[in-house]
C-alpha cells in the first residue's frame, strides 16, 4: 500500500503536535502545583504567626494581671478589675489553641501537596511570614502570557486539529496497492510473472462526514486557544493588581499602623498601672493591638500569596522545551 496525498505527513504532524501539547500540559501542571504548594506554605506560616500573636497577647495580659494583684492588695483596684483582665487573657489563650489546630491542619494540607506518605502535621517551616514577605519578588513583569504552558498547549491542540483536518481531506484520494507475482510452473509449462495495481473506487464516499467533524474540532480548538490567551492576559493583570494592593497594605501595617498600635498599648498599660487610665481603656487597647497584629499577619500572608500567584501567572517556557 502506498499512501499518497500527504497522509503520512499529516499523521506525523498530528502526532508531533499531540506530543508537544501533552508536554506543555505537564509544564502547566507543575506550574499550578508549585502555586498550590506556595499558597499552602504561606497559609501554614500565617497560622503559626496567629498562634504567636495570640500567645503574646495572652502573656501580656497575664503580666497585667500580676501587676493588678499587687494593686488589689494595696486597695487601688477592685477584685472585679483583676478578674476581667484574667478572663480576657484566658480568651486569648483559648483563641491560641484554636489557632494551633488551624496551623496543624494547614501543615497537613502542605504535607499532602508535598507527597508525604502519612501526613500528620510534623513538618517544620524553615521560613516565617516576615521572611516570606521580604523574599517575594515578582519576575517577568513584561510578560503577556504568550509563552505560558497552558497557552502553548492550546496552540498545539490547534495545530493537531489542523493536521487531522488535512488528513481527512487527503483520505478522499484512494491509495493504490502494488502487486507482484511469480509462479514456478511444472517443467511442461512456462513460469509466469505478474504485476498489478489496485485501489478502491469511492463512488458514494467522499469522506464528507469525517471532514465536517474535523472542521468542527479545529474550530473548537481555535476557540479554546483564544480563550486560553485571554485568560492568561487576565490572570496576569489581576495578579499584578492584587500584588500591588497587597504590598501597599502590608507596608502600611508594617510602617505605620502596627507601631502606633503598639505604642498606644504600652502607653495605656503604663497609665493603668499608675492609675491614670480605666480598666476599660486598657482592655480596649489590648484587644485593638491584638486585632492589628492579626491583621498585619493577614496582610503579610496576602503579599506572599499574591507574589506567588503573580510569579505563576507570568511563568513561561520556550517552545523548544516541549519539542525535546
Amino acid at each position: 500500500l502506498f499512501e499518497i496525498g500527504g497522509k503520512r505527513r499529516s499523521r506525523k504532524a498530528s502526532a508531533q503536535a499531540g506530543f508537544e501539547g501533552a508536554k506543555a500540559q505537564l509544564f502547566d501542571a507543575r506550574r499550578t502545583l508549585d502555586l498550590a504548594v506556595a499558597k499552602a506554605y504561606v497559609a501554614a506560616a500565617q497560622a503559626e504567626e496567629n498562634v504567636r500573636v495570640l500567645l503574646q497577647s495572652a502573656g501580656t495580659l497575664r503580666e497585667e494581671a500580676r501587676i493588678a494583684e499587687v494593686r488589689l492588695r494595696a486597695g487601688e483596684i477592685s477584685g472585679s478589675d483583676k478578674s476581667q483582665i484574667e478572663i480576657t487573657a484566658e480568651q486569648f489563650e483559648l483563641n491560641a489553641q484554636s489557632a494551633k489546630s488551624a496551623a496543624a491542619q494547614a501543615r497537613v494540607a502542605l504535607e499532602v501537596l508535598l507527597g508525604v506518605p502519612h501526613p500528620n502535621a510534623d513538618c517544620e517551616l524553615s521560613d516565617q511570614l516576615e521572611t516570606l514577605c521580604a523574599a517575594t519578588a515578582p519576575l517577568n513583569t513584561n510578560s503577556v502570557g504568550t509563552w505560558r504552558p497552558d497557552v502553548i498547549a492550546a496552540e498545539a491542540a490547534v495545530r493537531k486539529a489542523e493536521a487531522d483536518l488535512r488528513l481527512q481531506k487527503a483520505l478522499r484520494v484512494p491509495d493504490p496497492t502494488l502487486l507482484a507475482q511469480y509462479e514456478h510452473e511444472p517443467p511442461d509449462a512456462p513460469n509466469t510473472v505478474g504485476l498489478g495495481v489496485s485501489f478502491p473506487v469511492p463512488l458514494w464516499n467522499r469522506n464528507r462526514g469525517n471532514i465536517l467533524a474535523a472542521e468542527a474540532a479545529r474550530e473548537q480548538a481555535r476557540l479554546a486557544f483564544e480563550k486560553a490567551e485571554a485568560e492568561a492576559v487576565a490572570d496576569i493583570a489581576v495578579s499584578r493588581l492584587a500584588y500591588v494592593d497587597a504590598v501597599k497594605r502590608w507596608r502600611s501595617y508594617r510602617d505605620s499602623i502596627r507601631p502606633k498600635s503598639e505604642q498606644i498599648r504600652q502607653t495605656m498599660a503604663y497609665a493603668y498601672q499608675k492609675g491614670g487610665a480605666s480598666l476599660l481603656d486598657l482592655l480596649v487597647a489590648e484587644r485593638n493591638d491584638n486585632d492589628i497584629r492579626l491583621a498585619a499577619a493577614q496582610a503579610a500572608s496576602d503579599i506572599a500569596s499574591a507574589g506567588a500567584a503573580f510569579k505563576a501567572a507570568t511563568q513561561e517556557i520556550q517552545p523548544s522545551q516541549v519539542k525535546q
